[in-house]
């Protein structure tokens, strides 16, 4: 029952904020989930030479850099999932009780290992609770294989932008967007990156609000067991992103 009601709410949700040609690629990416996860995404890119407006949020909240002292902090609010109770679990609550065990050490690790390799994190506090985090990866910092941009001199790539369930639809991601943008000019950076994946329709429209430019589309395909992603240009330019994958062009 649970289960249902979990898709229900999944098909409802993307049926109000994205629309049905959204939906029907979430049903056409599950039903081929047997056999190779794939995605499309989108990149954009923000030209750091002109102008960044600001972007206030619609709650009062305080922009900062996080630092690696925080790490469960950003690591619960990234999850912003409970641990179930452990009176009379289900099956289900077992897996989903392992799963977030397993992504909470995950998390914590690449976390930890951005940090120590120069990278930024920038947070939007509201009191004292972590109402959003994103990363921003600048040139010349270690580069690390869970990023997918291969960055030139003077390029950021802004990415793993998350916020908590309860502050969704305050426009706190643009504040974040619009405050880290300026930060990264400031230092002469010339121009930044980042990727939406096709099904984030709110994300997407954030980002277009702040004043990033669609770039280029693409879409990747993992087949299970083989260890090897394919990339394919569905249009644009998508040449920053990182050249381990085998791009072959679909159209012009």
């Amino acid at each position: 029952m649970r289960t249902l009601i979990s898709w229900y709410q999944t098909v409802a949700n993307s049926l109000r904020y994205e629309g049905i040609p959204i939906l029907l690629w979430r049903i056409l990416a599950k039903l081929l989930s047997p056999v190779a996860s794939v995605y499309t995404q989108m990149l954009f890119e923000y030209d750091l030479t002109r102008s960044i407006e600001p972007r206030p949020a619609r709650i009062k909240c305080t922009v900062g850099l996080a630092t690696e002292a925080e790490l469960d902090a950003l690591v619960d609010q990234q999850l912003d999932r409970p641990l179930p109770d452990d009176a009379e679990l289900s099956d289900e609550d077992e897996y989903h009780r392992a799963w977030l065990h397993r992504e909470r050490a995950r998390l914590r690790n690449e976390y930890r290992e951005w940090f120590r390799a120069g990278e930024l994190c920038f947070v939007a506090r509201v009191g004292d609770e972590i109402a959003h985090n994103n990363w921003l990866h600048v040139y010349g910092c270690a580069h690390l294989s869970s990023r997918p941009i291969d960055l030139g001199p003077g390029e950021v790539y802004a990415a793993e932008g998350s916020t908590a369930v309860r502050w969704r639809g305050k426009r706190v991601h643009e504040e974040v967007n619009a405050f880290m943008l300026r930060y990264a000019q400031d230092r002469g950076y010339r121009l930044a990156y980042t990727i939406t994946d096709i099904t984030k329709a709110g994300a997407r429209r954030g980002i277009l609000r702040v004043g990033w430019r669609k770039r280029g589309q693409h879409i990747t395909i993992t087949p299970r067991r083989l260890g090897r992603t394919w990339m394919f240009r569905l249009s644009g330019d998508v040449g920053p992103i990182a050249r381990d994958f085998m791009g072959i062009s679909l159209r012009s």
